[in-house]
């Protein structure tokens, strides 16, 4: 888990991305519950990011028109759909494609979703991902909102970084 600042939620967004996709060559999935899959995408593009090692699971996204999932992106279309989201993360991670699950940040989680079902998704998430080898990061916001939810899920974490 990293815990930053909301001023410096962006770069460390980018230095993140980076590290995982063009310093060690993983290949990885993005949940974002910040930005739209478009947004993202053209974001790592133009920091150099290499985003064909990377899938994104848009869940914040309001689609209102017909939009179809492509071979690098899915919309979930709502962030409080967890259970549809547990599903898109377990389908492509059995593929065996990936080494590695971001979540662009629990703090937006917490907007949509009561802290009782964030922590209850986070702990089947990690706990399913640890069984496969799969690392998750997880970025969370320095904001009392946030503050509430770390203990439940900062036992799961293998190191908890505060920039």
């Amino acid at each position: 888990m990293i815990v930053c600042k909301i001023d410096d939620y962006h770069e460390v967004n980018l230095s993140a991305m980076k590290f995982f996709l063009n310093d060690k060559k993983m290949k990885g999935i993005y949940v974002s519950f910040n930005h739209g899959q478009e947004k993202l995408w053209r974001q790592f593009e133009s920091d150099s990011i290499d985003v064909s090692k990377l899938y994104i699971v848009d869940a914040i996204s309001n689609v209102t028109k017909y939009v179809r999932n492509t071979e690098n992106f899915t919309y979930i279309g709502n962030p409080k759909m967890l259970t549809k989201l547990s599903i898109v993360i377990s389908d492509k991670l059995n593929t065996g494609k990936y080494d590695f699950l971001y979540f662009d940040s629990i703090s937006t989680m917490l907007i949509y979703n009561d802290i009782d079902m964030v922590g209850r998704f986070s702990h089947f998430v990690f706990n399913k991902l640890s069984s496969m080898g799969i690392k998750v990061v997880i970025i969370s916001l320095d904001d009392e909102k946030s503050k509430k939810i770390s203990p439940m899920i900062s036992h799961f974490c293998d190191k908890c970084i505060r920039l």
